[in-house]
C-alpha cells in the first residue's frame, strides 16, 4: 500500500475501519517491515488451509501482503539512511 492511494481510496482498508476500531501501521521505514509482512501472509494462509481454500479476493489479499514487503525492500534500498 502506498500512504496517498490508501488514503485517497474511500474502498481501502483503512478508510473501511469504523473509526474507533484499532489499526496497527508498519511503515517500511522500519527494517522488520517486511518480515513481519510475510510472516502474517504465512499465518494468513495456514488460517485458510491453503491455498486451494482461499477465495480469489483472500489470494488477492495474500498477493497483496506478498507485494508490500518486497515494494518496502525496494524503497528501503532506495531511501533508507
Amino acid at each position: 500500500m502506498i500512504k496517498s492511494k490508501e488514503t485517497s481510496d474511500p474502498n481501502s482498508c483503512l478508510n473501511k475501519a469504523s473509526p474507533e476500531e484499532p489499526v496497527f501501521v508498519l511503515r517500511a521505514h522500519d527494517p522488520g517491515m517486511p518480515d513481519a509482512v510475510r510472516a502474517w501472509a504465512n499465518l494468513y494462509l495456514i488460517r485458510k488451509r491453503g491455498f486451494k481454500n482461499m477465495t480469489s479476493r483472500e489470494l488477492h489479499k495474500y498477493n497483496d501482503a506478498l507485494a508490500c514487503a518486497q515494494d518496502a525492500e525496494n524503497w528501503r534500498r532506495l531511501n533508507a539512511r
